[in-house]
This record gives C-alpha cells, sequence and structure tokens, in this order.
C-alpha cells in the first residue's frame, strides 16, 4: 500500500502494483499523475513542495534529466543547496543523505528521488 497525495488535496490509499510501460522515457502519462511517497524523511511542507516542484517540471519539461534539474534548482533556492535529484521509471539507488532531507516517491509512473547531501 502507498499514500497517494492528488492534485486536488484528496488523501487514497491505493495498492501498489508492478508491471510494464507502454511509454518511453521521454514521454509521461498526462492523465494519471498522483504522488505516491514510497519513503520519506523530511517536513510535510517539503514534501508538499517537492511534489508541486515535480508536477511543474513534468508539466513543462519532457527530458527526465531536466526535469531532475528543475527539481534540484528549486530545491537549492528554497531549502538552500546541495541538493540531489533522480527521476526515472527504471533505477536502484544506495544513497547518504542529510537528516530530514529525503524523498522517494512516484508521480505517476515516473519515480522521483530527492535528497540533500553536502
Amino acid at each position: 500500500l502507498g499514500l497517494v497525495q492528488s492534485f486536488f488535496a484528496v488523501t487514497l490509499v491505493l495498492f501498489d502494483t508492478a508491471g510494464g510501460s507502454l511509454f518511453t522515457s521521454r514521454i509521461f502519462n498526462m492523465v494519471d499523475r498522483q504522488a505516491v511517497i514510497k519513503n520519506s524523511d523530511m517536513s510535510e511542507e517539503m514534501q508538499a513542495h517537492a511534489i508541486e516542484c515535480a508536477q511543474k517540471a513534468m508539466e513543462n519539461c519532457n527530458i527526465e534529466k531536466d526535469i531532475a534539474s528543475y527539481i534540484k534548482k528549486e530545491f537549492d533556492k528554497r531549502w538552500s543547496p546541495t541538493w540531489h535529484c533522480v527521476v526515472g521509471r527504471n533505477f536502484g539507488s544506495y544513497v547518504t543523505h542529510e537528516t530530514k532531507n529525503f524523498i522517494y516517491f512516484y508521480l505517476g509512473q515516473v519515480a522521483i528521488l530527492l535528497f540533500r547531501s553536502g
């Protein structure tokens, strides 16, 4: 189960399902883009900002690297450097982060890993 925050601030619980995607890594499903937080060590305010930044980035960018860059720069501006962001549909990670500065969530089928270190 995962906690889901929709665009309308309605909280739902949905089953986490695995499966293939019909979309390439450069095209995102514009219809179903709900935020599912998988793991977080950050304030609710920062979580909300991360989701908002990711939504804006995905509205304006089609390339995962550009989405990650947008989110990272927004967090560096608002919460001070140095933030790191990984965006994609299939990746593994093992990172060290500062306390209260980590979130891993999905927006639709796209995973976002955001953390501060350094």
